[in-house]
């Protein structure tokens, strides 16, 4: 299997069988205190349950965490799609003999650790 297909795939029983018994056995999975050992131990029992659950989690959770702006492992989107607006800048600013400055900061990372005062001084300048 490619890996963009690995990663798109939906998860196998398999694969989530191997999850949960790789999982220590007085782990709980949920807060209603079901934990791991239960679950492998009534797996015949319970594992429509979890596939149910599973299915609920790349249907719901997973594309409520992945910001709009994240530019790949997302179906539709493009990795190069940054690089590219980036190449544009900079030819438009050649082709117009613009001086540019052109810095990359995460902000969802940096806004706490960021001095916005030196940033915006840079930029007036």
């Amino acid at each position: 299997m490619g890996n963009a297909r690995f990663l798109e795939g939906e998860f196998s029983l398999e694969e989530i069988k191997n999850a949960v018994w790789a999982c220590g056995g007085d782990k709980s999975l949920r807060p209603d205190g079901f934990t791991f050992k239960i679950f492998k131990r009534y797996w015949d029992l319970l594992r429509d349950d979890i596939w149910g659950l599973v299915k609920h989690f790349e249907a719901g959770v997973i594309g409520s965490v992945i910001d709009e702006v994240q530019s790949t492992y997302v179906e539709g989107r493009n990795i190069l799609k940054g690089p590219l607006i980036v190449n544009e800048l900079c030819s438009w600013s050649k082709n117009k003999k613009r001086k540019m400055l052109l810095f990359k900061a995460d902000f969802n990372k940096a806004f706490d650790s960021m001095n916005w005062y030196f940033l915006d001084s840079i930029m007036d300048q």
